[in-house]
């Protein structure tokens, strides 16, 4: 058992990346939002707020465990932190940020470090928020009425408009346009992602996103249909031909996706394309006193 660990804080990707690269390489499944992440900063450039390795006190060996936050309201990554390592990175993570706004990780992880959190900080923790993680078996496109073509400069608004409502339904909250505006712009800009949108009769009716594979692994999301649009397979179509430009034109060897448990209907949806669930996540955000 180890009775102590080291919790180190790395100044650029590449720097956590050369620490950690073994334990995300290991499951790239599994650790697909922070292989994505870091390769989003790699190629656009900024930095995340936390790069956090964990090491055995005695000697240092190599990391046991890593750790990501993006910003400061965004959840702790605990995707790479074993379980029998959790009290003692609590301990030391709290003394540092006591403030911690959020953990998300496969379910295991994340309820015994959040208990473990609010044991040590005295916050209280939200109920969970349980999503899926599914991957691809075998693609099966249905047969839908309209057509899939990728997004331009041009379908900027639009994008922002629709992502702002899939945030609100979602997470009960928004972006600032602004923000928001600069993301997609970026990602319409980029090379390591595509935003596919479905159109009927040359009318936009639905969107859905795809990064490129990271060690083999590409991951879909989000998909939006517009409430007005809802009913005509347009969600299931544009899923499908995300996912077909995951793996036909980005060349993934595998593809997933999240699904959030508190909606059966997408859940049934993604199954019919061929995704099959692999692993449950909880997001579990924290108030302090």
């Amino acid at each position: 058992m180890i009775l102590s660990v080291v919790v180190r804080a790395h100044g650029s990707v590449a720097e956590f990346w050369d620490a950690a690269r073994s334990l995300y390489e290991a499951d790239p499944v599994r650790h697909t939002f922070t292989l994505s992440a870091l390769a989003a900063y790699s190629s656009r450039g900024g930095f995340p707020r936390l790069l956090l390795t964990v090491w055995s006190g005695d000697p240092p060996g190599s990391p046991l465990g890593a750790m990501l936050q993006i910003n400061q309201d965004d959840p702790l990554r605990l995707s790479a932190l074993p379980t029998e390592q959790i009290r003692p990175v609590v301990a030391a993570f709290a003394a540092a940020d006591p403030d911690l706004a959020a953990v998300d990780g496969p379910e295991a992880v994340a309820d015994a470090f959040a208990r473990a959190w609010c044991a040590e900080v005295g916050a209280t923790a939200s109920p969970p928020r349980h999503n899926m993680l599914h991957e691809l078996g075998e693609l099966v496109r249905p047969a839908v009425r309209g057509g899939a073509r990728v997004a331009g400069l041009a379908d900027l608004d639009l994008l922002v408009g629709w992502t702002l409502d899939y945030e609100a339904e979602d997470y009960g909250r928004q972006s600032a346009p602004a923000t928001m505006a600069r993301i997609l712009r970026s990602q319409l800009l980029g090379s390591d992602s595509a935003t596919v949108i479905w159109e009927d009769e040359g009318e936009p009716v639905a969107f859905a996103s795809a990064r490129r594979p990271v060690v083999g692994v590409a991951r879909v999301g989000p998909v939006f249909t517009p409430k007005e649009r809802r009913g005509n397979g347009y969600g299931i179509a544009v899923a499908g031909a995300a996912t077909a430009w995951a793996r036909e034109e980005a060349g993934a060897e595998r593809v997933v996706l999240f699904t959030d448990e508190s909606s059966p209907k997408p859940n049934s949806i993604y199954a019919k394309l061929g995704y099959r669930p692999v692993e449950r996540f909880s997001e579990i955000r924290f108030q302090r006193p």
